[in-house]
């Protein structure tokens, strides 16, 4: 059975002890009722985990001791999932899902046809989603969360040697993508598909398009299944 596991920012190596913040702090004695003594996990989102003893919990703090750390290094491969909003309701288990499956960059995408529009609100609101999710599944990595980005800034902004995948029902089956480059973003569009403009934009650069299913998906779905598949070709 995993220990409880809670986050803290500011938890670097070598610290002997790490107090958490109010929030940490009321889901240890409300929700897990912990007290003193109890073994829990702690994490930091940068790669460093830390199996830590709770030396003493209050309302709005608790203080845990450092056991031993355990520094994850970073893989040597990186994969970013640029993605149009989903509705509101649907944000949380997209950004949950790519997170637990160690995704390492959320890039939200502004497109022609998208309806929800990116604000510093649900970039919050993503922040502490991801947050929760690297708690659960003990994800080490928080995923980086950039700014808005159109496609075409996305293309013209690409780096050399960047793999640039997007999807799209015409494409080819996503098999060996591994292969083009240790960096990749895929793009998912919005629900309404690319607009004729993206698309032109899309096939006259070096993207290469894929297919992830035999029928069109929701942006989340399609999200979620381009990167366990990536992830899958790539192990």
């Amino acid at each position: 059975m995993s220990k409880p596991t809670f986050f803290s920012a500011d938890f670097i190596s070598g610290q002997p002890e790490v107090e958490l913040n109010a929030q940490e702090t009321m889901h240890a004695s409300k929700a897990r009722r912990l007290g003193v003594g109890s073994e829990v996990k702690l994490l930091n989102g940068q790669g460093l985990a830390a199996n830590a003893i709770i030396r003493s919990i209050s309302k709005k703090s608790m203080l845990v001791g450092i056991e031993n750390e355990i520094i994850v290094p970073a893989s040597s491969k990186n994969l970013a999932l640029a993605f149009a909003l989903p509705k509101s309701d649907r944000q949380r288990i997209l950004i949950e899902m790519l997170t637990q499956l160690g995704v390492d960059e959320l890039i939200p995408l502004d497109c022609d046809r998208s309806i929800t529009r990116y604000s510093d609100k649900i970039e919050l609101k993503w922040q502490r989603y991801s947050i929760e999710a690297c708690k659960q599944s003990q994800n080490p990595w928080l995923p980086k969360l950039s700014r808005v980005r159109s496609i075409e800034s996305l293309l013209a902004d690409a780096p050399a040697g960047l793999g640039v995948l997007y999807a799209d029902i015409g494409g080819d089956a996503c098999h060996h993508v591994s292969s083009i480059s240790d960096d990749l973003v895929m793009i998912v569009g919005p629900e309404g598909g690319f607009s004729d403009r993206e698309f032109e934009m899309l096939g006259s650069s070096t993207a290469r398009a894929v297919k992830l299913a035999p029928d069109i998906l929701r942006t989340e779905t399609a999200a979620v299944v381009a990167a366990a598949q990536i992830i899958a070709a790539s192990d």
